[in-house]
Formats: structure tokens, C-alpha cells, sequence
């Protein structure tokens, strides 16, 4: 696989802050989070307050982690660019899943992929979702590019029926970015 970046801008010719802040705004316009806490997009002021005065244990190094309400975030130390957003589910039921699925579906469209019956990926690139068969396409290939990735991951098969003395059912729905990840890991290493 490429890596993405590859088709942005030569590595050479930019540093690995401004390829950050390149895939960080490509990654914002797509729009992808929960409320007002985007992909790709700096904090505000009321935000890193909230960060401040909600702060999570172990983060990686050069990030942090905070809680607003039910949504888990993580930005860059140094710039407060969103990395990831994502909620966790400890206890849910399967009607409670199905809900969020069918809200991700209208929001998203068919999902990309799904995984064991227990992962659900909406797959984007610059220009929106990659539909099933372009991925699929794209795979075989090898020439996927992906920039921004919704998934959502249940402990227990999507639309299964669970037993009544079952554990109980665990999920989490997360929007991350692989290159803007990558590129934020390559950076901390220099």
C-alpha cells in the first residue's frame, strides 16, 4: 500500500508538522465526530478548558485525553488537534446497538466493511466514504488510501439474540485517522 501521504506531498519537501497540519485540515472537512469535537480539528478555548478541568489518565506521549459527558477525546499536547473521539459502552443491550448502528447508517451510509459479525468500518478518504465495492476493488489492488475511519465494535455478534444469563454485552464507537496517527507517532519519535 502507498502511504498516503505520498500522493499529498513529496516527503522531502515539508516537514512532518506541516504534513500533520495538511492531513489534520483534510481530515477535519470530512466532518467526522461527536457534537462539536472534530477530526482533525484544533480545540477551542471552552474545549481545552473542559480538557483541563476533565483530564483521563494514560495518554501517549505528546497527547492527552479528557471526558466531555459520554465522549472520550484525544488531541496533541503541543497544537490541540483532535487525534480521536470516541465513546465507550461498558453495558448495553442489543436494541441499544441497533440504534446506533441505524444512526450511523443514516448519518454514513452502508458501512465499508464488518469483521466477525462484531465490527462495523465506514472507511473515508478526501472525498467522502468509500463505498463496499470500491473498497473491495481497492484492496485487491492494494491502492487503498484511507484518511479518516469510523468503527464500531460490539463484544457480542451485531444483531445477535444474547442468552439470558450471557455477560453483559460491551461496545465502543470510535473516529480515528491511520496517517494522521502515523505521522503524530513519527513525530514524537524525532
Amino acid at each position: 500500500m502507498i502511504f498516503y501521504l505520498a500522493l499529498k506531498m513529496p516527503a522531502m519537501a515539508a516537514s512532518i508538522e506541516n504534513q500533520i497540519d495538511l492531513i489534520a485540515k483534510e481530515a477535519a472537512t470530512l466532518k467526522l465526530g461527536f457534537g462539536h469535537y472534530i477530526l482533525g480539528m484544533k480545540l477551542s478555548e471552552a474545549q481545552q478548558e473542559q480538557a483541563r478541568q476533565h483530564p483521563m489518565d494514560k495518554s501517549l506521549e505528546g497527547t492527552y485525553k479528557f471526558k466531555d459527558g459520554e465522549i472520550f477525546i484525544v488531541a496533541t499536547a503541543e497544537d490541540d488537534i483532535v487525534l480521536g473521539v470516541y465513546k465507550e459502552y461498558p453495558e448495553i443491550t442489543m436494541d441499544e446497538i441497533k440504534n446506533i448502528v441505524g444512526t450511523m447508517m443514516l448519518e454514513h451510509g452502508e458501512p465499508t466493511l464488518s469483521a466477525h459479525d462484531k465490527m462495523i468500518y465506514w472507511i473515508f478518504d478526501e472525498n467522502g466514504k468509500i463505498e463496499r465495492d470500491t473498497f473491495a476493488k481497492s484492496k485487491d489492488s492494494e491502492s487503498l488510501e484511507s484518511l479518516a475511519t469510523v468503527k464500531f465494535s460490539s463484544s457480542e455478534r451485531i444483531g445477535s439474540v444474547p442468552e439470558k444469563e450471557s455477560e453483559p454485552i460491551s461496545a465502543y464507537l470510535m473516529i480515528t485517522s491511520d496517517p494522521l496517527s502515523k505521522l503524530f507517532l513519527a513525530k514524537e519519535k524525532q
